[in-house]
């Protein structure tokens, strides 16, 4: 296990005692400071550097505009400041108790309307609309878990590129790739995915290369499948059905240990579900196409566990959200607005796609046919 970093968390919020923030968030006391949106304490808290700052988005009761109304306003405010002031703030996260606080936003990838009564599971989507670069729920059981994740790498992410820009050397060492067989083929891919290579800018136009990354590894790398795996798309590729991932993994097999080697470990691995490099994934199956027994055996699993005969695809809802495996003659390639051309092209299922005007729209225009 990892030495724990020691960090500095700002928290911002007008209910919440010093002690209850600490018991909320897992923290110790020289790792938290908890703040009201106003007074004295306030401002001194913002002339200090932060690993990590949560806003709490139900601040104020009875503000008016144009003064900042909530949590996510007084982001804006915080950023404008920081434009004024030539800061560099650390990652911004909105924390609230209330999931469906933003479900009237149009998020920054898939339709143009809101379809998501909760941001959970869609964090990433609604961070660009928000400008932050995540959102937790108070009532998530990882909650300190996560908060722990996205301070201590945001740690190691000004430790290795500190206040200039990225490189991709950097960003290497910052993915923490292992040290294995399909190390190159895993920068090689990482190239292909537009990584946020901002290095050459003089001393006087100062970079904000740990939160970029931070940004870049949330919303885009992690969010996203192609350079990192979820389990859905592992199993499409291992040909086995879903819910049989974790009976391959507990089985003591040369092929499941060289599995589990593949699985993403490196920074804000707990703010999603498991993730996998997706080039250890493919080096793994390339290996295997030589070995005579079927990749299920090799797993020690049985025939019932493979998906089928057919091709399958991971198949996505209306909101973007992974829903399972599906058929490739019942789902049809979607193209929905923001999705990154690095990323896999994400599938629908038929009945779903033609259900709505705005769901047949992002259809892929050679798969409309397939829809009557």
């Amino acid at each position: 296990m990892a030495e724990k970093m020691n960090v500095r968390v700002w928290f911002i919020d007008d209910q919440l005692s010093e002690l209850q923030g600490r018991e909320l968030l897992g923290l110790e006391a020289s790792e938290l400071t908890v703040s009201e949106p106003q007074g004295d304490a306030f401002e001194d808290a913002l002339a200090e550097d932060w690993d990590l700052i949560l806003v709490d988005e139900e601040l104020w009761e009875n503000q008016k505009p144009p003064h900042a109304v909530d949590g996510s306003s007084l982001v804006a405010s915080l950023r404008a400041w920081a434009r004024q002031q030539r800061r560099l703030l650390p990652t911004m996260v909105i924390l609230t108790s209330n999931t469906s606080s933003f479900r009237d936003e149009i998020p920054g990838v898939g339709a143009w309307r809101p379809v998501a009564e909760t941001f959970v599971q869609h964090e990433a989507y609604l961070g660009k609309t928000l400008d932050v670069e995540w959102l937790l729920s108070k009532a998530d059981g990882d909650l300190a878990a996560k908060v722990s994740d996205l301070a201590q790498s945001y740690v190691s992410a000004r430790d290795t590129f500190g206040d200039s820009g990225i490189s991709l050397n950097e960003l290497i060492s910052f993915l923490k790739i292992p040290e294995l067989g399909w190390k190159d083929h895993a920068i090689n891919s990482l190239r292909e995915t537009r990584p946020p290579i901002t290095e050459g800018d003089g001393p006087d136009h100062p970079q904000r290369g740990p939160a970029v990354a931070m940004q870049w590894l949330l919303q885009r790398a992690l969010a996203f499948p192609g350079l990192m795996l979820s389990d859905f798309h592992v199993a499409v590729s291992l040909n086995i059905k879903h819910d049989k991932l974790d009976d391959a993994l507990n089985k003591n097999t040369a092929f499941a240990n060289r599995l589990k080697e593949c699985r993403y470990s490196g920074p804000l691995s707990t703010l999603f579900g498991r993730r996998w490099w997706g080039p250890g994934i493919d080096s793994l199956l390339s290996e295997m196409m030589d070995d005579a027994a079927p990749i299920y055996e090799l797993l020690g699993l049985n025939i019932e566990d493979v998906i089928g005969s057919d091709d399958y695809v991971v198949v996505y809802d209306a909101t973007l959200k992974e829903v399972g495996l599906e058929a490739l003659d019942e789902a049809v390639r979607i193209i929905p607005r923001g999705w990154p051309a690095e990323a896999i092209q994400p599938w629908m299922r038929k009945v779903e796609a033609k259900g709505t005007d705005w769901l047949k729209a992002m259809v892929q225009p050679e798969d409309l046919e397939r829809l009557s």
